[in-house]
């Protein structure tokens, strides 16, 4: 079995790609082998690998989109089956919560207001 953090590379419907074992078994992907320092400096140094349009995820991306995204922020979707849902989850866990003097922690700025 392997560390969660290990670096392996996978098979994605896009193509050969490295990340970490924890990523690969929560998408679902499969593990082709374990990268060499060589291939996975360049991945580790460019982040352009993701698997999902820019910007804060909508229900227009697919399912596998919005898994990916939640991947990479480390977002459990357990319980969140349709794409709204998948949103709603995604939005309220990379939410800012940092604290702002003068500010309630746990509020948003626009609750705040």
């Amino acid at each position: 079995m392997q560390n969660p953090n290990d670096i392996v590379r996978v098979r994605t419907e896009r193509g050969e790609s490295v990340v970490s074992a924890a990523a690969a078994r929560q998408a679902g992907w499969e593990v082709v082998g374990t990268p060499s320092v060589e291939s996975v400096a360049p991945a580790v140094l460019t982040l352009g690998g993701r698997d999902y349009p820019a910007g804060a995820p909508v229900t227009d991306w697919t399912h596998k989109q919005l898994d990916a995204y939640a991947v990479d922020h480390d977002v459990d979707l357990a319980g969140a089956s349709t794409k709204a849902a998948k949103v709603a989850a995604l939005e309220t866990a990379t939410a800012d919560t940092t604290h702002q003097p003068g500010t309630l922690p746990g509020v948003t700025a626009e609750e705040h207001a």
